[in-house]
């Protein structure tokens, strides 16, 4: 990554491979609650308040993609 005139500026491949890594975040949250998404108790209760941090981080990076120069 770099920077153009105090923008980021990220390649095809690093776009890609951040797409992929929200693609499998993105599927991972839908399974609402398993995966990494548990409290770690027993009854694998689903993390709301990290699910909702990572949804929100998401969208962040989406913006990035989004406004960062090609």
């Amino acid at each position: 990554m770099k920077t153009k005139d105090g923008r980021l500026c990220l390649g095809k491949t690093e776009i890609k491979k951040i797409k992929k890594l929200l693609l499998h975040s993105e599927i991972d949250l839908s399974y609402g609650g398993s995966g990494t998404f548990t409290k770690g108790d027993n009854n694998n209760n689903p993390d709301l308040k990290e699910m909702k941090e990572v949804k929100e981080a998401i969208e962040s990076i989406k913006w990035i993609l989004d406004n960062a120069i090609n």
